[in-house]
């Protein structure tokens, strides 16, 4: 099992913000109602070594902020800083209010790290 940098869990309070001000109908509600994100650990896992450098940035917030950053058409330092603000980007990040989300450059190297045949 590889060690990641897993964000905190959201906590009662966060979800209570996120269901005021997300409508229900809201489409990243629905992708992450649709979309079995947590099954992308196994298919993730080959493509980090246990052994090399420090614990990676949580590989399916990384899935999910290059979803965003295609499905909104953003670049890495646009996508990360519409999570920091947009509280639909959070919600579907599944973060909490007040986490800080990884630097843009994890992205590059995210998608460099999977390379065409991860993605």
């Amino acid at each position: 099992m590889l060690a990641y940098s897993v964000p905190p869990r959201v906590s009662e309070f966060d979800w209570q913000i996120y269901g005021r001000v997300v409508p229900p109908d809201h489409c990243l509600r629905k992708v992450l109602g649709v979309v079995a994100w947590d099954d992308f650990h196994e298919q993730l896992a080959p493509f980090y070594s246990q052994n090399l450098g420090r614990p990676p940035e949580y590989p399916v917030l990384m899935l999910k902020l290059e979803y965003l950053r295609y499905h909104y058409n953003l670049s890495d330092r646009e996508v990360i800083a519409r999570g920091e603000t947009d509280l639909a980007f959070r919600y579907f990040l599944q973060v909490p209010l007040g986490w800080q989300l990884p630097h843009p450059s994890s992205l590059c190297i995210f998608r460099g790290r999977l390379g065409t045949k991860g993605f």
